[in-house]
């Protein structure tokens, strides 16, 4: 009864770690101006208009403690946009609680006029056949 008990409680805290807010890349946004744009991951298709030499920002609601992750199936053309990081943060007051919302958010670089896109999917990442999966399309034109 006791190793049950003692194997649970060491499940529960592997679990609990696993899951605890990561941070990738920090992203040092104060030097330039950046146009932050909350996508509607509900909406397929979503566009972004900014000048050549700003920052754009795209923020993107998820969970990952469902297995759900965001992800770029086709990234923007690096000749037009340079991606400058990412960072997740928790949606809630209660930081790193187990199960909480949290909002992704990549940053890039316009670098000259033009339109390029991206195509980002929301799925389970080893689902052969997903469930429940979105599929957005970004939309950026940048001018001079």
């Amino acid at each position: 009864m006791k190793i049950v008990f003692v194997t649970l409680l060491m499940m529960v805290l592997l679990v609990s770690v696993s899951c605890k807010k990561q941070t990738t890349t920090d992203i040092d946004t104060t030097k330039e101006k950046t146009d932050v744009s909350v996508i509607d991951s509900t909406q397929g298709k979503q566009s972004i208009t900014c000048k050549a030499g700003d920052m754009f920002t795209i923020r993107l609601e998820g969970n990952p403690s469902t297995g759900f992750l965001w992800d770029f199936e086709k990234g923007f053309d690096t000749e037009l946009a340079m991606f400058q990081g990412s960072k997740e943060e928790t949606t809630q007051n209660e930081k790193e609680m187990v199960g909480s919302p949290v909002i992704y958010t990549w940053t890039f670089k316009a670098l000259k006029a033009g339109s390029t896109e991206a195509i980002m999917k929301y799925k389970r990442q080893w689902e052969k056949d997903p469930v429940n999966e979105k599929t957005l399309l970004i939309q950026v034109t940048i001018t001079e």
